[in-house]
């Protein structure tokens, strides 16, 4: 029997905050070349990966198998993808998106990006009805991936 594949792995530093609250600091481990490109692969590429279900997170002390299911919010450091919102566009939207929460609800402020989606359907509620589970959102100089679970409601500013 032949061996799997393994690819090596680079940490991305996150900040995990998951349904019902609890908040881990630690990394995701992102694979340095993929089968289906040679540049690294990037945080919304791992969370958004359809056949992973569980996803490791080392926090340092522990090493967490993550649910995608149960992350709410993941800001993340990323210059690569901050170069796409330093430059407004086209595909560059402001929106304004309320999480719905127990007690309250959050309100965040920032963009999302459409560019990626097929020309003719490149507007923010397209994107939220992609089947991508989680949004990269740009907000006060902080780059998230949110589940888009917990999307209350959005509104274009």
């Amino acid at each position: 029997m032949s061996e799997p594949i393994k690819f090596p792995k680079k940490p991305v530093l996150a900040r995990v905050t998951l349904f019902g609250g609890k908040r881990v600091t630690g990394e995701f481990f992102a694979e340095q070349a993929t089968p289906t490109h040679d540049s690294p692969e990037t945080l919304p590429e791992l969370l958004n990966h359809e056949e992973r279900a569980f996803i490791p997170f080392h926090t340092g002390q522990d090493l967490l198998l993550l649910h995608r299911r149960s992350i709410r919010l993941v800001e993340f450091d990323s210059p690569e993808l901050q170069e796409v919102f330093a430059k407004p566009g086209k595909d560059v939207h402001e929106i304004k998106i309320v999480l719905r929460a127990e007690l309250h609800e959050l309100s965040l402020q920032g963009f999302c990006y459409t560019g990626e989606l097929h020309p003719q359907t490149r507007r923010p509620v397209d994107l939220l009805n992609h089947p991508e589970p989680f949004l990269l959102f740009y907000s006060t100089g902080t780059m998230m991936l949110i589940n888009k679970d917990s999307i209350s409601h959005a509104a274009v500013v």
